[in-house]
This record gives structure tokens, sequence and C-alpha cells, in this order.
């Protein structure tokens, strides 16, 4: 037990965990709302009504991969996505969470799980389509 806390301690005082924390800190608006809703989080009922709401989005912006990345048909899903995300995750601004989002969907463990349910090539589409949206933020 007492190395498992040890590892604990490290890890998360870590300079790559630090800046990790202080992202997420930024996007909440500040330490007092991130604590505030990692105390208070959604209902299971709200995360699955989130969950369906998030794939039936993706569904559509996969329908809008032969579009360009920057056509006003995906960036008008792309905005609706980031909505609900900051809905969901209770953040004051969704630049970052939604490009880091872009990054997960260029990682190659997820890539390949994206494609599969939404389509080949989802994946990095929905990355371009994030980025394009956000890159001007």
């Amino acid at each position: 037990m007492k190395n498992g806390k040890k590892h604990y301690i490290k890890t998360v005082s870590s300079e790559e965990m630090q800046k990790g924390y202080a992202k997420v800190v930024e996007w909440y608006g500040g330490k007092e709302q991130f604590l505030s809703v990692a105390n208070n989080p959604i209902s299971k009922e709200a995360a699955e009504s989130y969950n369906q709401q998030f794939d039936n989005l993706l569904y559509k912006l996969a329908a809008k991969k032969v579009c360009s990345p920057d056509s006003s048909e995906v960036r008008e899903l792309v905005s609706e996505y980031g909505f609900l995300m900051k809905q969901l995750s209770q953040i004051k601004k969704e630049h970052g969470l939604m490009v880091a989002q872009a990054q997960y969907y260029r990682n190659e463990k997820i890539k390949p799980m994206i494609d599969e349910k939404y389509g080949n090539g989802t994946a990095e589409f929905f990355a371009q389509a994030f980025e394009a949206f956000y890159k001007d933020k």
C-alpha cells in the first residue's frame, strides 16, 4: 500500500501532471469551479443522454466527410458538439477541451475504434474539423 501511495504522489506531482491540471483548471475558469464540478458529478441518466447526443452528432459529422472540414455544414455540427461538451463538462470555454478532443481522435489506439464505428477515415476527419473550427477561437 505504501508503494502505491508513493507512486501516486510521484505521479501527481510530476511536471507533466501539474501542467495538465493547470490546463483543466483554466478550462473551468478556476480551481473552485473545477472542484465544484468534480464534487458534484452529473447523474447517470444525464450522462447517457449526453452520450447519445454526441453519438448522433458524430454520425451526422461522419456523413459530411465528403465536405471540407471548414465547410459551413461541418462547422455547424462541430459548434453543436462543442456546446454539448461545454454543458456536460461545465467549463467556461471549450476551446482547449475541443483541441484536446481533436488530438484524442488522432490517438493510435482510439483511431481504429472511431473508424470502425463511424467509417474509415472519420477519426482524422473529426480531428481536422475540430481543429478548423477552433483554430481562430
